[in-house]
């Protein structure tokens, strides 16, 4: 990720949860996956990076994978940029989630927070109407210096693909990090010092690269809302949004449609309203009621016990459709197709070490205790 970078198109997607199956956790896999998850058993940290910023940067195209051949030094340079704004952004986030004992909603608030530091503070694109690929939307609701319409979208951007799914996906690959702190309190004060440090190398790069500067009204009030968002996360309950039902009510299919489906409507609602003049301040509602549609709807069929492979397939979906656009990133020879094979032989093995969940006849519901967590 460099700061003329700044963004990709980023769209998001809302709220779901993991719960082990059984006491035990995923059925026991063979082969590749034991060894994997063996290695990052004992390293989770790693595959929490990894994850984050490998989804919302790599695999989105959004930072080229392509630099690992063409310019080595370039992918070392930007890869270390990376590391020092996503990684100790999740870090934090779920040290936050376990250490407050919350549950997924203060994770998705904790997520806006961190797009708000990203895409505001740290690169401007909520701020800066000619950023980089944020294009017309810079222009399209641009009001009292902030792009509302781009803003929408890149912060559920940073919601789900920046934080919710890495934290989700390392609790289905290593069941027993769930509910356990992965920082003790040296790591917490390393990881705020470095993404701090980050955040105001890129900053600066961005104000001397592209010569723009927010202005103090707008950092006062981005950094007036990350606080607003971080203690409003602090104070809402654990189990706020947990699903209705006990088990989920669809099939994997469904939730895999779900999630793919919501990226591509996002995207293309924010095209379509600009193309068709639609005042911005009914394509920022449009945006907002189809992504709370999203979350009624994964409150409504996720189910609260058995979910791992209806979570799984919601994720799959989700990350397809930023991968469609890293592959078209990376023409004439995406190099990001080798990550993306690596990312469906992930997702094909994990889905198969949960079996599907059966409940014997007359058999009462499992209680609810990962949205405790």
């Amino acid at each position: 990720m460099d700061a003329a970078r700044a963004m990709t198109v980023k769209a998001v997607t809302p709220e779901a949860s993991a719960v082990a199956p059984t006491a035990s956790g995923p059925v026991r896999p063979g082969g590749a996956l034991r060894r994997f998850r063996a290695f990052f058993g004992r390293h989770p940290v790693l595959l929490l990076l990894l994850f984050s910023p490998g989804i919302p940067e790599y695999l989105s195209g959004s930072t080229r994978l392509n630099f690992l051949v063409e310019s080595p030094v370039v992918f070392a340079l930007f890869l270390g940029a990376n590391l020092a704004l996503y990684g100790p952004g999740v870090l934090l986030v779920r040290e936050a989630m376990v250490r407050w004992r919350k549950g997924w909603a203060s994770v998705l608030v904790l997520g806006a927070a961190y797009g708000i530091l990203e895409e505001g503070v740290a690169l401007s694109t909520l701020f800066n109407p000619r950023a980089g690929v944020v294009g017309a939307l810079g222009f399209y609701g641009h009001f009292a210096g902030v792009s509302w319409v781009w803003l929408v979208g890149v912060l559920m951007f940073h919601v789900v693909y920046s934080i919710s799914l890495p934290i989700l996906l390392l609790e289905l690959a290593i069941p027993a990090t769930k509910g356990r702190s992965l920082l003790g309190r040296g790591g917490i004060g390393v990881a705020l010092g470095v993404l701090a440090l980050d955040v105001i190398l890129l900053a600066e790069l961005v104000n001397r690269s592209l010569g723009f500067w927010m202005g103090l009204p707008l950092l006062a009030a981005s950094l007036a809302a990350i606080g607003g968002l971080v203690l409003l996360a602090w104070r809402l309950p654990a189990g706020a949004g947990v699903p209705r039902h006990p088990v989920p009510s669809a099939p994997p299919l469904v939730f895999g449609a779900l999630g793919a489906g919501t990226f591509f409507a996002v995207v293309l609602g924010q095209s379509l309203n600009d193309s068709l003049g639609t005042p911005a301040v009914l394509g920022v509602a449009e945006l907002v009621g189809l992504l709370a549609v999203v979350g009624l709807l994964l409150r409504e069929l996720l189910g609260r016990q058995g979910n791992e492979r209806a979570l799984l397939a919601f994720a799959a979906g989700a990350i397809a459709d930023v991968a469609v656009f890293g592959v078209a990133e990376g023409l004439p020879v995406p190099l990001v197709g080798v990550a993306d094979v690596l990312a469906v032989l992930f997702f094909v093995h994990l889905f198969r070490s949960y079996p599907a969940p059966v409940r014997p006849a007359g058999a009462a519901a499992p209680a609810p205790a990962g949205w405790s967590a």
